[in-house]
């Protein structure tokens, strides 16, 4: 039987102690103690790997706690920047694959939402189709441009 392990609430203050046992250099507590507060401790353990000595236990002499904060806003910045270009790169591909299904099979939900459009061994396909067309008609309460196609054309494309 595994024994459960259960963690306690620390606070800031209780978690700077342990870092500072740690052999973690804190040379501003109180923006340390803000930084705790305002993300939680465990927004570091991902990046504690990186300072702590061969044991794994206390931190490598002169690591200081804005050292982790440094890596953390770092890797923060880089996602937020990787974030912007995959929602581009999400945005052609989508555009990609709209033209290239309406300019092959129709630009009517009718049309390219037929089964026999598509490779019928795909294991995924009904669930693919059916996914659509609950989105369509979800989407058709809500927004605008869906309800314009649906009550003008009679159709929603792609």
């Amino acid at each position: 039987m595994v024994e459960e392990k259960t963690k306690e609430y620390k606070s800031p203050e209780e978690i700077m102690n342990i870092l500072l046992s740690r052999n973690l250099t804190i040379t501003f507590p109180i923006r340390t103690k803000r930084l705790l507060t305002e993300n939680n401790y465990f927004f570091l353990k991902g990046y504690n790997q990186l300072f702590l000595n061969n044991v794994g236990v206390k931190y490598k002499d002169g690591v200081d706690f804005e050292d982790i904060y440094r890596i953390y806003v770092f890797d923060k910045e880089i996602k937020i920047v990787l974030f912007r270009y995959l929602l581009d790169i999400e945005q052609k591909i989508k555009a990609s694959l709209s033209d290239f299904i309406s300019n092959k099979y129709g630009i009517k939900d009718s049309e390219y939402l037929k089964k026999s459009n598509y490779n019928e061994d795909c294991t995924y396909l009904d669930k693919v189709l059916k996914n659509i067309k609950d989105q369509k008609k979800t989407y058709g309460e809500k927004n605008e441009a869906v309800k314009h196609y649906q009550n003008k054309y009679g159709y929603v494309p792609l």
